[in-house]
């Protein structure tokens, strides 16, 4: 695990991703969620992804 994801882990409440397909961003959720259980942390508040139009 990276510096950034090992900080969002352990100090944000929200956890926003930017791209990737509906699979990809569905497997880094479930990831995330699996880390802050096995952290004893509280599930994110939110989940979010940035979107672009053209």
């Amino acid at each position: 695990m990276n510096a950034a994801s090992r900080q969002l882990l352990n100090q944000c409440d929200a956890y926003v991703m930017h791209g990737g397909t509906v699979g990809e961003v569905a497997e880094k959720i479930k990831d995330m969620i699996t880390r802050r259980e096995s952290a004893g942390k509280a599930s994110f508040e939110t989940f979010g992804m940035a979107a672009y139009c053209s």
